[in-house]
């Protein structure tokens, strides 16, 4: 399962977030991780990968680190709320995967974006 959304929903069983904008998630933000924690709190044998991904704006090594920071974020939460960390792991890659165009604002914004991974 790879899931990507502009938020956070439970369409097809799947756990979706995106839009994490920067390294800590804010308070605005918090219902998108908190369906994550519902879902991972109802079904015990989820296991996620957190993915964190840029847009190409900027350094690339900053990037990778930004996305590190970003899954590593989400990771912080979803266990501060309980979430076994072993049913977790965190990456980050950069702008290596985009999923649209960055030569323009609206693609460069889908790109900045979380993942979600069963594995």
């Amino acid at each position: 399962m790879r899931s990507k959304a502009a938020g956070c929903q439970a369409a097809g069983g799947e756990p979706k977030v995106s839009s994490i904008p920067a390294r800590h998630i804010k308070s605005e933000s918090t219902p998108l991780p908190d369906e994550v924690v519902s879902l991972l709190k109802h079904d015990k044998a989820l296991k996620l990968s957190i993915e964190g991904h840029t847009d190409n704006v900027g350094d690339k090594r900053a990037n990778l680190l930004l996305s590190k920071q970003r899954a590593g974020s989400v990771v912080k939460y979803l266990t501060g709320k309980g979430i076994d960390g072993k049913r977790l792991k965190s990456d980050g890659k950069g702008d290596s995967v985009p999923v649209a165009d960055n030569r323009s604002e609206s693609g460069r914004a889908k790109n900045r974006r979380v993942e979600l991974v069963r594995f």
